[in-house]
């Protein structure tokens, strides 16, 4: 663990939005800590948050790659010729 930093010095970090970062700890993309009870503070290790958003980013780009390909075979089938003789 190297540097904590809060939810603003994360987003002014990453150039994510306060609520991006929020929604994505919640749903377990980022790892964060959470001190105290009830709403309490989340707290990001800057290091961990980088690496999670860049693994993100590859997920996301291997998943457009996919629905391309899906696109492009839908709506661009391969038709294939056959000649009489």
């Amino acid at each position: 663990m190297k540097k904590l930093v809060t939810i603003s010095e994360a987003a002014e970090a990453t150039g994510l939005s306060k609520y991006a970062l929020t929604v994505g700890a919640k749903r377990g993309d980022f790892p964060y800590i959470k001190i105290g009870t009830g709403r309490g503070r989340i707290f990001f290790d800057i290091d961990l948050l980088a690496e999670a958003i860049q693994l993100q980013a590859k997920k996301n780009a291997a998943k457009n790659a996919e629905l391309y390909e899906g696109y492009l075979q839908e709506h661009y089938p391969i038709t294939v010729y056959k000649s009489k003789g």
